[in-house]
């Protein structure tokens, strides 16, 4: 009912005459690079009066199609079908086999006790369980369940806006990655409607903010929406909407590599007179607002802290996306040395590489000891402290034993988890 209901407003919003389409102007004023704010388009109702008379048999006969074919599910590979995540359309579900006296044996290696359990737990993108490599990851796309019903709920409320001018005001309070999720979740529900939408939505946003979800942007590393919705996008826009948003993207892009160069000379001089200590390191890094500015205050800083032992600290202000930078540019295992404890980290570690594999050794070995301690204690969390456990991307369950390291080793080319934070970590966010 969801993605019917999701279709039919989306046609609402893309059946606008001629005249109403040249009329929408491009908004200026916001974009401070937090919100989409901006000025009101001028014009038109588009999902007013005027529409509601235009949807009448359209959509009657758009939703009894839908109903015909039971698209009722969210993560649909296309409109109007409603084939499960894993499977193939076109082609049956494989016949279970057979194991001795004739019993049905499902899942292959699942029914050995400790074999790693793979799938699960769903999370990145919409209607699949596996996590490609970080570098592929966006935005918009790769969501935990529970980011995926929240961006569900925001498209919900977006389409209830009866006029697109509303629209403007609404996704003035979303944030980047809010409104990237939405349209997200807009073309994967109708690939044929959704991305004219989008390409309403785009007029209302500043055109500062509507760049990012077109062009690749210096100040934005990882694109917000996959390659291939954002030539859905492109495809979708108006001729003249795309001719000032390409020349503002090149403009900005510009003035953002002039800004990185002044900010990598100032930081590097100021660590060459001076040392600081993590705490102060940790100030900075609050103060500066892009990944690329942070990235290099760390790196050029690192070097000139004097309590080392306390740069836990301070690397727990960055993201993952700057850690992650930050491991490639210093060398995995100088950072796992300088860090020293895994508590309350994110984990993605390439086994095919000799540094990072020994960190895995070392890390999933303290996650042994703790957890036998904590079970001796009798005081063991559920699960364990290695959490959202990943191997190639995808959702895996293995018991935190001495037998634990041979099976990452011997089956999976790359893991993910995140470490469980300490007592003290658990009671400072409380």
């Amino acid at each position: 009912m969801l993605a019917r209901w999701q279709a039919v407003c989306l046609e609402r919003i893309t059946r606008q005459d001629n005249a109403t389409v040249r009329r929408i102007g491009i908004s200026s004023g916001g974009g401070d690079g937090t919100n989409t704010g901006g000025r009101r388009p001028s014009g038109s109702d588009v999902m007013g009066t005027t529409s509601r008379r235009q949807t009448g048999a359209g959509d009657a006969a758009a939703a009894g199609s839908r109903r015909q074919t039971g698209a009722g599910e969210v993560g649909v590979s296309r409109p109007g079908t409603a084939a499960a995540p894993g499977k193939k359309e076109g082609r049956p579900p494989s016949p279970e086999k057979k194991g001795k006296g004739g019993e049905e044996k499902k899942g292959g290696d699942k029914g050995r006790p400790g074999s790693p359990t793979k799938g699960g737990a769903g999370g990145g993108a919409v209607g699949t369980s596996v996590y490609p490599p970080p570098l592929q990851r966006t935005v918009g796309a790769h969501m935990t369940t529970k980011e995926a019903q929240e961006a569900e709920e925001l498209a919900m409320q977006l389409l209830q806006v009866p006029r697109l001018s509303g629209c403007a005001e609404v996704l003035s309070h979303y944030s980047v990655k809010a409104v990237a999720r939405v349209l997200h979740t807009y073309m994967r529900v109708d690939a044929v409607k959704g991305p004219a939408a989008c390409a309403k939505l785009l007029e209302c946003m500043s055109p500062l903010m509507a760049i990012k979800f077109l062009y690749p942007m210096y100040d934005v590393p990882l694109p917000l929406l996959p390659p291939e919705q954002r030539r859905l996008l492109l495809g979708a826009c108006r001729p003249e909407l795309l001719r000032v948003l390409s020349s503002l993207q090149s403009k900005v892009n510009e003035a953002s590599l002039k800004r990185s160069r002044q900010m990598r000379v100032l930081l590097q001089c100021f660590a060459a007179h001076s040392v600081v200590t993590s705490a102060q390191l940790a100030v900075i890094l609050r103060y500066l607002r892009f990944e690329q500015d942070r990235c290099t205050a760390t790196v050029s800083l690192w070097s000139r802290v004097l309590n080392r032992e306390f740069m836990y600290d301070a690397w727990q202000v960055l993201t993952n996306n700057e850690q992650r930078s930050i491991k490639y540019r210093l060398g995995p295992w100088h950072v796992w040395m300088t860090l020293a404890r895994p508590q309350g980290l994110h984990f993605y570690i390439d086994m095919t590489d000799t540094e990072q594999k020994d960190i895995a050794k070392e890390v999933l070995k303290m996650a042994v000891k703790a957890t036998t301690a904590a079970k001796a204690s009798g005081g063991i969390m559920r699960g364990g402290h290695l959490l959202n456990l990943r191997g190639n991307g995808s959702a895996m369950s293995i018991p935190e034993d001495d037998k634990m390291w041979m099976m990452v080793e011997s089956s999976y080319q790359s893991i993910e988890f995140d470490y469980a934070p300490s007592t003290e970590q658990v009671r400072a966010a409380d």
